[in-house]
């Protein structure tokens, strides 16, 4: 994508895809918008497998690019692609009105994981913190949390705690999210009484499979 407008300089284009970053903060006043679109695309192009960045000159304008690995299909019937979908399906079809609890202090993980929910489960609810989390589940009740380990304040395994003491809480699944991929973080997930762990960043098959596993177990 090209664009002829104010361009961004150099030393500030290295830090627009960073998390928390915007090229001005006067440009936000003006023409609107928090400055994570750019962050997010380049997390979804990572997730399918390619990149994205920017060129960009001063005052001649910006040009925005994106790459992605994608499978061609030649055959929408072809029973390969009809087991790609299964377990969305069958998601969206038996749990549709599940309630569930999104847990995360960065707000770029939140809108992915939150778009990604969205497609299949229509009552997401979303909090930054421990400390939310728990005022949340005091109001409502919730299916499954999808509950990541380490943020400030109240982490996950706090909250995992306090929450169980309240009414309702013993009998919801509780996910950790954890960057974390090594067998020894997993254990420790367990260890503290979550009930799966799913190591970000996800795909949204990985995401549509520990949340169709949860909402199955039996209560």
């Amino acid at each position: 994508m090209q664009d002829t407008g104010c361009g961004v300089a150099p030393d500030v284009l290295v830090r627009l895809f960073a998390a928390f970053e915007q090229a001005d903060s006067s440009m936000t006043r003006q023409h609107g918008g928090t400055g994570l679109g750019v962050v997010i695309v380049r997390q979804l192009a990572r997730l399918m497998g390619g990149e994205a960045g920017a060129t960009s000159t001063p005052g001649a304008g910006s040009t925005f690019w994106l790459t992605a690995r994608l499978q061609k299909v030649l055959n929408r019937d072809d029973a390969v692609l009809r087991q790609q979908g299964s377990v969305e399906a069958a998601l969206s079809r038996a749990h549709a009105e599940a309630r569930l609890l999104l847990v995360d202090d960065d707000p770029v993980n939140r809108e992915i994981a939150l778009a990604m929910l969205h497609s299949v489960i229509a009552h997401v609810d979303v909090a930054e913190d421990g400390q939310a989390a728990i005022d949340l589940f005091r109001q409502q009740t919730h299916a499954l949390i999808l509950m990541d380990m380490q943020m400030p304040g109240i982490g996950g395994p706090e909250a995992k705690r306090q929450i169980r003491r309240l009414p309702g809480g013993a009998a919801t699944v509780i996910v950790a999210l954890t960057a974390d991929v090594f067998a020894e973080e997993r254990a420790a997930c367990f260890d503290t009484g979550m009930d799966d762990f799913l190591a970000k960043p996800f795909t949204a098959a990985a995401l549509f499979d520990t949340v169709l596993e949860g909402l199955s177990r039996p209560r």
